[in-house]
């Protein structure tokens, strides 16, 4: 049987594990994270909350997911946001100044008619996790020598793979290989992209009475706001709701000290809360590489390091591995295509 390890445990890794599963194989997963990156849940205080709001954007993307999961309800959400403040929404969304046709985060598109998951991401990580075969090697990736199938891993570890499937940011991965002996240069522009955080509040009183908000201005640290109790049908006790805050920052515009309660301040001050003292449950969730732009890394680049990995049986698979914005039915369609490479290599 040969070994086949994937760098990265987030969702895509475990559409591509259960596709894997599929064709009979057992990959394992090196990260040094639990799995499921951000569609997981927390459960506290008779909450039950997913990390971050994903939104599928047509019902084609349900039927794509339920095709490898198998079926489970959906909410059908009609979104109009409401506007808190006017602003440079774009640029504090991205947390420095852009131009405007620089890829719109996936916050800042919600809008019109989307998809959830009734019982929220909650539901569809156990319905992935349910009967998974895979291996966790607990550890970070630092290097990789494609002619010895070699992978150098923290704590001075090493392993070797027979195939190797990347989910990790592209921008990284290009550093740990050798870039040269794929008669490749290093890329030559200024990669963007910026974080996120997530803050997510289980709050005690009336809930607000829009779903979706967005504050363009400097007031508020958010830019997006977003109700998930009027969502998803998640736990959520008698005479409370859930609200999710969404912030970015960069190395222009670096986090700053004491966000939260700066964030938990604003809410109350702008009448979303009544008192900070209703405040039951609040999680912190770091979304790395939240926003991206394609159009700096080229078609023709990203093209022919593809096509040179594969000569050493490695696959870059998933949104920040392409730099490249997917849906859940073109994530799932290229999971199958590479896993049809792999068939072919087994």
């Amino acid at each position: 049987m040969k070994r086949i390890l994937i760098v990265g445990g987030g969702f895509q890794s475990l559409i591509i594990t259960k596709l894997l599963n599929e064709y009979g194989s057992r990959p394992s997963i090196i990260d040094s994270m639990i799995l499921g990156g951000t569609i997981s849940s927390f459960k506290a205080d008779s909450f039950i909350i997913d990390k971050v709001p994903f939104f599928l954007w047509s019902r084609d993307d349900v039927n794509k997911l339920c095709s490898i999961i198998g079926e489970f309800e959906t909410v059908d959400v009609n979104i109009e946001p409401t506007i808190l403040k006017p602003g440079p929404l774009l640029n504090k969304a991205w947390a420095r100044k852009v131009s405007e046709n620089i890829e719109k985060p996936w916050s800042l598109k919600w809008k019109g008619k989307l998809f959830y998951p009734k019982n929220g991401w909650y539901e569809i990580f156990h319905r992935f996790t349910t009967n998974l075969k895979y291996g966790h090697i607990p550890l970070r990736l630092k290097s990789i020598n494609l002619n010895n199938k070699l992978l150098k891993l923290t704590r001075k570890s090493k392993t070797n793979y027979d195939i190797l499937i990347s989910t990790i940011p592209l921008i990284d991965f290009i550093k740990m290989i050798d870039l040269e002996a794929l008669n490749l240069t290093p890329l030559n522009v200024d990669v963007k992209y910026s974080h996120m955080i997530s803050i997510s509040l289980g709050i005690r009183g009336k809930d607000p009475e829009w779903i979706l908000a967005y504050h363009g201005g400097t007031g508020m640290l958010p830019h997006t706001l977003i109700v998930m109790s009027k969502v998803t049908k998640l736990i959520v006790p008698e005479n409370h709701f859930t609200i999710t805050s969404i912030i970015s920052y960069s190395e222009e515009r670096p986090l700053r000290a004491g966000f939260l309660e700066q964030v938990e301040s604003q809410l109350k001050r702008r009448g979303i809360i009544s008192s900070i003292k209703n405040i039951v449950v609040e999680r912190v969730f770091n979304i790395k590489y939240a926003c991206i732009n394609p159009k700096d890394i080229s078609e023709e680049y990203l093209t022919k390091l593809k096509n040179e990995l594969s000569n050493y049986h490695v696959f870059l698979y998933g949104r920040l591995a392409n730099w490249r914005e997917y849906s859940i039915t073109e994530l799932i369609e290229k999971a199958k295509n590479i896993v049809n490479q792999i068939s072919e290599i087994l």
